[in-house]
């Protein structure tokens, strides 16, 4: 190997492993139901530890909004409480605006899980976890989504 190479190589790949975005903790995702093309709006809001990242698209377009924030307190409780619970399934039109909520953790093997925190179609839970902890992210989420 060429010892250009190898001091390049040494140089760039450290940087590369603090590239990387955090891992999310919270999504809530807005989408219309069945529309024309182009006629399609959603709002994806991702919250990590330091900040809020709203994607709107409406048609054809995307925009990218960040905030910062500081998040802290009992999130371990209420994730370990969210992911406990028993999810209730409701039969609800597949055809309306859906809005659905999640929270992320890492499992003991470092990889990362999803725990439903309820999806709303048409202000109809058609999967509602009914804990505590994911009453309290999806009053988060509603609050810090707009």
């Amino acid at each position: 190997m060429n010892i250009n190479k190898l001091i390049l190589s040494a140089i760039l790949l450290p940087s590369f492993a603090f590239a990387a975005d955090e891992l999310p903790l919270l999504s809530k995702v807005t989408e219309t139901g069945k529309v024309a093309a182009g006629y399609n709006k959603s709002i994806e809001c991702t919250i990590y530890q330091s900040k809020v990242k709203l994607r709107y698209t409406a048609g054809f377009a995307a925009v990218v909004h960040e905030k910062p924030i500081s998040f802290g307190g009992g999130i371990n409780f209420m994730l370990s409480d969210a992911k406990s619970a028993i999810l209730k399934r409701n039969v609800v039109r597949t055809d309306s605006e859906t809005i659905t909520y999640q929270a992320f953790m890492l499992n003991d093997y470092g990889k990362q899980e999803t725990i439903e925190l309820g999806t709303s179609v048409k202000g109809t839970w058609a999967i509602e976890n009914p804990s505590v902890g994911a009453n309290g992210f999806r009053y988060l989420l509603d609050k810090l989504c707009k």
